[in-house]
């Protein structure tokens, strides 16, 4: 039998929940096509003595069951079953040479080695958790039982697995449903891609395999890498779709899309500044949280890649620095104000002067805080013989530098945007002291 799981198949997308109507139960008296829950267990007592003799554990094994854990086995039952009838409904005329096939086999009989049958446990049990309530051991005893396993036997790595792709379907789903993402051919390429990953990531998981179809870690993460890599071309390099994919990595988990998922779709910053973080290889499980709390910082990833420099190498000195982000985040902002046609020109000059400044912020030897004032004034005053020096207009580089927050001496009762041309240049006058960067 080739690599399997379930999804990979047959779609899990279904109408309703795989447990809610059953298909087969533990009984000859018919059972199928009812609503599964406790009315349904507790009508089960007039037909006991119809119990199939097939099944895996006894009835009075059954019987001695509360209410609840008997629903409870029922749903994992239940689940295998209207499973392995999705895969029948999916091509009803697969032939035994169809994928399809082999795991509607697979699932009737359990015939295959039992690295496998943990797995699919492993899965049954964890979309029942998922979408219910946790499973009480004995019936998940019973229910390994079934599946023809030992009944002490650990399923903990097999229920982490089948979290972990689970999470990774819905991080998938979610990639299917972006607006950007509805061509048939980015359908296709975000399905082939969904494909790879998880039938890699089970061969990765699989020991008892012939040599040639294990797959080490090293294998597996160049693997999931240059399919990660197509995804993003057939996906046109869209920054949401990025931050998506690289969510989703079964390797190197990063950070929750759930969790997360309204500033990312709200805010082209966030996702901007978490692919810079996550393509610089920086911890994002340790850092994220601290990024997305402090608009500073994202204007200081991303000042910082604006000019080229190297985020990984400087990470840890702006991370834990707030008056560097407020620099960079001033810098920033004076670079991607929105303006006019004749109000670019007349700032080019100071564009060019703001660049220079990030680049001498960074390269400086000290970071303090009288350090990065002395630059800020520098930059007011201009780099080079025919520098000119900042106005006093709003938006310029006096302006930016003044909402920063860094020259607390220099604040004034009058807001910016109120303040007359006397009284701004009273504060500039004062901001440029070179006793503020002592």
């Amino acid at each position: 039998m080739k690599f399997i799981y379930p999804g990979i198949n047959a779609p899990l997308d279904t109408a309703k929940s795989l447990y809610d109507e059953t298909t087969q139960g533990y009984f000859s008296h018919k059972e199928s096509g009812k609503p599964l829950d406790l009315d349904f267990i507790k009508g089960q007592e007039s037909y006991f003595a119809q119990w199939d003799k097939r099944t895996a554990f006894t009835r009075e094994e059954y019987q001695a069951l509360t209410h609840q854990q008997r629903l409870q086995l029922y749903r994992l039952h239940t689940t295998r079953w209207n499973y392995t009838l999705s895969l029948l409904l999916k091509d009803p005329g697969a032939g035994p040479d169809s994928p399809l096939y082999a795991e509607k086999q697979f699932l009737q009989n359990l015939n295959k080695n039992e690295e496998m049958r943990k797995l699919y446990a492993g899965w049954f049990i964890e979309y029942v958790e998922n979408n219910q309530e946790k499973v009480d051991e004995t019936v998940e005893a019973l229910f390994k039982k079934e599946m023809q396993l030992k009944p002490e036997g650990d399923l903990s790595k097999e229920k982490q697995i089948a979290a972990k792709i689970r999470l990774f379907m819905a991080n998938m789903a979610q990639l299917k449903s972006l607006p950007i993402n509805q061509s048939e051919n980015k359908q296709s390429a975000i399905n082939q891609y969904e494909t790879k990953v998880i039938s890699s990531f089970i061969k990765h998981q699989l020991t008892e395999v012939a040599e040639a179809d294990k797959i080490d870690l090293d294998a597996l993460e160049k693997t999931l890498k240059k399919a990660e890599e197509k995804c993003i071309k057939s996906l046109k390099k869209d920054s949401l779709s990025q931050v998506i994919l690289a969510t989703s990595n079964l390797c190197h988990p990063t950070i929750s899309l759930t969790d997360n998922w309204d500033q990312f779709e709200s805010s082209t910053n966030h996702q901007k500044t978490f692919l810079l973080l996550h393509n610089s290889n920086i911890n994002l499980t340790e850092c994220w949280n601290q990024v997305k709390g402090s608009t500073h910082l994202q204007k200081a990833v991303l000042a910082l890649h604006g000019e080229n420099i190297s985020l990984a190498e400087h990470w840890d000195k702006v991370k834990g620095n707030e008056p560097l982000q407020r620099a960079l985040a001033a810098a920033y902002d004076y670079l991607n104000t929105q303006r006019s046609t004749w109000s670019k020109v007349q700032h080019r000059h100071g564009i060019g002067q703001t660049q220079q400044f990030i680049c001498k912020l960074m390269a400086g030897e000290n970071k303090n805080l009288g350090s990065i004032r002395a630059e800020m004034q520098q930059w007011l005053h201009g780099y080079g013989h025919f520098a000119r020096p900042s106005s006093s207009q709003q938006d310029s580089r006096f302006s930016f530098t003044y909402q920063s927050g860094l020259f607390p001496q220099a604040a004034s009762s009058t807001p910016f945007l109120e303040a007359s041309e006397g009284e701004r240049e009273a504060i500039k006058h004062t901001m440029l002291n070179p006793y503020l960067t002592k």
